[in-house]
């Protein structure tokens, strides 16, 4: 949904003209006698702030023709601010700086009245106005008309003032509020049902609408995994967990402020929610209590409230929606806790449901209870329930009788914790003691533990025998985590100073399990503004680097070996991503535990808390929202976070579950250069895994400046490693990465010990906070090098160690004349080479053929190098030969150097290049055997077994 513009006529007569019936004053004017004021029922507020803080609030009295003002706090009574003639009906306001704007209904225009100076001015008067109703102000003024069934939209600054509409949003019925913050417009439409938000409508050209609400996305209960035994994060919400989100039902006033948005519903309670999120919060009452809302209003410090009832405001502490995550084994203590603080705040907000037998198994029913009752649950149920209770304890109660329970939002996540068994502790006791929740119970069964741990026992029987007894060494376990979200005192969590009575609930909770995370503050405090994805573009980019690689059907990568573990050594990675939700599985969730907001998939410039995010989901990224790519090149791995600096990297790999066979290690990442035997260390000891290290970035197109002979920059130097592959990074195109500017870095490179090249710039990458950010630099090149080594892990290749796979990668990638020999040892990383057949030889005839063959012996085969020196060679250490004019290019196995690259190979004349071989056209070699020449081929790749 776009923003389209219409001009409309502004006259220098009508900007000129006063108010209706309005009597001319230099100040807007005092009350004219001491008569109390009364508010319409239906009156408009607006505020006007300094430093961020409200100083007055100002609405309409009950003749819709008067403006009055009162202090913030309320101290005084209302005062008249401005009055107009008797043709007036206000039925909007806002306010902006030292500007108060109304709408008149009436005669179809829009005022500014200047606070200090005590002057109005119109706006705008007749078409396309009919009957404007509605008022909200950011950097433009919008105005909702119903008649017109339109929203408009006045820019402030040019003299002959633009108006457009904003498309999209027609047959607005009768009843329509806004509400803008940040650059975001909040609608509400009641007739509808609904609430849309429209992105940065202060900018057209960036504009586009999005329904607000609608069901919130995300996984219901799921089974632990649906292909392989790897674990993966499960949500149960509530008594039925495939149930949507609730919506605000026939929502109607609005208002918005960093992030939140406040919604009058149809019974005339406000409720709160994130403006990216469809989860009404209920703002509960903090201050005189509101009979119906009817208009309300939020500012940095307070919610202004209009009662229709008594037609009075009421002020509040702004509720702020805060997450209360808790991981400890009391959650119901826990729970007890934070329902004894909501009721001291008188916060306690009820929801009516039918009595089960006991408060314990309803509030489970409805999901306000994840275990067990405990006494301290007794006094906030009886609180509710006063007639119900006698001495704090609840009298017995007839089945399907009305009670109140706690109306709160809470959820469970199920975790995945690698953890040392107690002494004498059963694995399946230690499980039972973490999951509480009934819904979760399934978790905590020894079908579950044994996928969880394979390693334990030759078969499932087995396993399901040994879970029940006592063991020793560490295990992955299932762990219940509780998480609230209710609608508090901004001043109660306030810039991260929490409050006694939110220091008690921690308390109580656990402070080292128990994280209180408002959820504005995230929203509001992003290091850059987000701006709408724009699919197209991104998968376009993102084609660009696939074609490069020759990526193709890279998520249907058969699997012969079983799950595939790459580990990721960074510091942050949110694998709360979208691209994560489903299908992304991680060994042990070593990550922040702080959920990240949802930035509705939006782009934005690179920070330095999106690296892990972006290096993880090129990996094992999954399809995302609107679009057509797979993002990872192994969407079937599972990642392991390695959160740690890299000298500690030796002792968690040791120390890892023994059902972990860590397969691949991503290094993006630079150590210091006097770590270099540390790093030897960790490379030797673990020879089972290959490390996949960037070559860094700091290169110029300068042959002085070759990395590990000029430099040193591990751990790319330790590039003789059978272990270790070295990547540096190519632009989206597959030239060299070199910097375009003085302040721009290039990748490294060497063509003695930087092995391959692969796409580092030039694309988006997934970052923190649900967004795309621009990526640049050899740490997102290793990653593509990595999810292709992971391929090849799941098709079984490299059972006879990483050195396998380092060859097969070198061996299979593309010949470049820019890169190779020059830039780097082999070439261009190509995928679909790499993992198609990796079983048997792949060769290309001269005329284009792509055949698969089993070489069945091994020649010794004449070479004449560059030099003009003559060596023999055998067939077996030929991994590459490919045809370059009248000589080729080719990668060998070197007894020296381990991997050899010579680019000007010749065959000397009278030279016998013959072999034997049988044909594999659908993987399976037959008969017969046939014979043929080396220089018959265009292309010759060798098998890797």
């Amino acid at each position: 949904m776009k923003l389209a513009f219409v001009r409309a006529c502004v006259t220098t007569a009508c900007a000129a003209a006063v108010l209706s019936g309005a009597a001319p004053r230099s100040a807007l004017s005092q009350p004219d006698s001491d008569v109390p004021i009364r508010l319409a029922a239906d009156s408009p507020l607006a505020a006007e702030l300094r430093d961020g803080k409200p100083v007055r609030v100002f609405a309409v009295a009950e003749d819709h023709r008067t403006i009055v003002a009162r202090p913030s706090d309320l101290s005084a009574p209302w005062t008249v601010l401005w009055r107009g003639g008797a043709e007036l009906q206000i039925s909007g306001l806002a306010s902006k700086d030292d500007s108060l704007f109304l709408a008149d209904s009436a005669s179809a225009a829009v005022y500014r009245l200047s606070l200090p100076e005590g002057t109005h001015e119109l706006l705008h008067r007749g078409s396309p106005l009919v009957h404007p109703t509605a008022l909200a102000v950011d950097e433009v003024l919008f105005v909702a008309d119903t008649d017109a069934g339109a929203i408009l939209r006045i820019t402030l600054e040019t003299p002959a003032r633009d108006m457009g509409s904003v498309e999209g949003v027609g047959g607005l019925g009768e009843s329509v509020a806004l509400g803008v913050s940040d650059g975001t417009l909040i609608v509400s439409v009641r007739e509808r049902g609904q609430i849309l938000r429209i992105l940065h409508a202060a900018r057209p050209a960036e504009a586009e609408a999005k329904v607000l609400q609608a069901p919130v996305d995300g996984p219901a209960r799921e089974t632990l995994s649906e292909r392989g035994t790897e674990p993966r994060s499960v949500y149960v919400r509530g008594k039925d967990t495939t149930s949507e989100y609730p919506t605000v039902a026939r929502p109607g006033a609005v208002t918005a402020y960093r992030g939140i948005v406040y919604v009058v519903d149809g019974d005339g309670r406000v409720v709160s929610t994130p403006r990216r999120q469809a989860r009404p919060i209920p703002s509960h009452v903090t201050a005189p209590p509101v009979g119906r809302a009817e208009s309300i209003l939020a500012t940095a410090t307070d919610l202004f409230v209009l009662d229709r009832e008594t037609r009075e405001v009421v002020r509040w502490p702004r509720p702020v929606p805060t997450e209360f995550i808790f991981e400890g084994d009391r959650p119901s203590e826990c729970m007890a806790s934070f329902y004894a603080y909501l009721e001291k705040r008188a916060m306690l907000q009820p929801r009516e449901v039918s009595f089960d037998e006991t408060f314990e198994k309803t509030l489970r029913n409805e999901g306000a209870l994840r275990s067990r009752w405990v006494a301290g649950l007794n006094a906030p149920i009886c609180h509710l329930n006063s007639s119900l209770c006698r001495d704090e304890i609840p009298k017995p109660i007839e089945p399907n009788a009305r009670v109140q329970i706690p109306a709160l939002f809470v959820e469970s996540t199920l975790k995945m914790d690698s953890v040392d068994l107690r002494p004498g502790e059963s694995l399946l006791a230690r499980a039972e003691r973490e999951i509480t929740s009934a819904e979760l119970a399934w978790a905590a069964e020894a079908q579950s533990l044994c996928k969880l741990n394979p390693g334990l026992a030759p078969d499932v029987a087995a396993c399901e025998r040994l879970v029940s007894r006592p063991l020793q060494g560490r295990c992955i376990v299932p762990k219940e985590v509780v998480r609230y979200v209710a609608a508090v005192p901004e001043s109660d969590v306030r810039e991260g100073v929490l409050s006694a009575d939110i220091e008690q609930v921690v308390k109580t909770c656990g402070a080292e399990s128990t994280y209180v995370n408002p959820l504005e503050r995230r929203l509001a405090t992003s290091a850059q503004t987000p701006v709408p994805a724009d699919w197209a573009v991104l998968d376009a980019a993102y084609e660009q680097i696939l074609s490069n690689v020759v990526a193709y059907d890279k998520s249907l990568v058969p699997r012969t070996a079983g799950p595939v573990y790459v580990g990721v050594v960074e510091k942050t990675i949110d694998y709360r991503h979208e691209d994560f939700s489903d299908g992304a599985r991680h060994a042990f969730l070593d990550t922040d535990p702080t959920p990240a907001p949802s930035h509705a998939f939006a782009q934005r410039p690179w920070s330095d808390g999106d690296h892990g995010t972006s290096v993880a989901w090129l990996i094992a990224g999954q399809r995302r929202r609107g679009s057509n790519s797979t993002a990872g090149l192994a969407p079937f791995a599972t990642l392991v976070s390695f959160r740690m600096e890299l000298n500690e990297l030796n002792a968690a790999i040791v120390n890892s579950p023994k059902w972990l066979e860590l397969s691949v290690i991503n290094l993006s990442l630079k150590a210091p250069t006097d770590n270099e035997s540390g790093l030897k260390q960790i490379a030797r000891q673990n020879r089972h895994v290959l490390f996949v290290a960037v070559a860094g970035n700091g290169g110029r197109d300068d042959t002085t400046r070759e990395v590990c002979e000029e430099f040193l920059v591990f751990p790319a130097c330790l590039d003789e490693e059978e272990n270790v592959l070295v990547v540096t990074a190519t632009d989206a195109h597959g030239e060299a990465l070199l910097p375009s500017s003085e302040t721009e870095e290039g990748a490294n490179w060497s063509p003695k010990h930087v092995h391959l090249a692969a796409p580092g710039a030039g694309f988006v990458a997934a970052g923190f906070d649900q967004a795309y950010v621009p990526v640049r630099g050899t740490s997102f090149a290793a990653p593509l090098v990595s999810a292709t080594a992971a391929a090849l892990v799941a098709q079984g290749v490299g059972r006879g160690g990483p050195a396998q796979i380092k060859r097969r990668l070198i061996a299979t990638s593309d010949y470049a004349t820019t890169l190779t020999g020059q830039k780097v040892v082999a070439g261009r990383l190509n995928y679909k080479r790499a993992v198609y057949a990796p079983k048997v030889t792949v060769v290309k005839t001269r005329s284009g053929e792509e055949r698969r063959i089993d070489v069945i012996d091994n020649p010794a085969l004449l070479l004449r190098f560059a030099n003009d020196r003559e060596h023999t060679r055998d067939l077996r250490d030929v991994l590459r030969l490919q045809s370059e004019g009248d000589h080729y290019w080719m990668i060998y196995m070197d007894e020296e150097t381990n991997i050899g690259v010579a680019t000007e190979v010749r065959k000397p004349a009278g030279a016998n290049w013959s072999f034997k071989y049988r044909d594999c056209p659908s993987g399976v070699c037959g008969a017969p055997i046939k014979t043929a020449s080396l220089d018959e081929f265009e292309d010759y790749v060798a098998s890797v077994r």
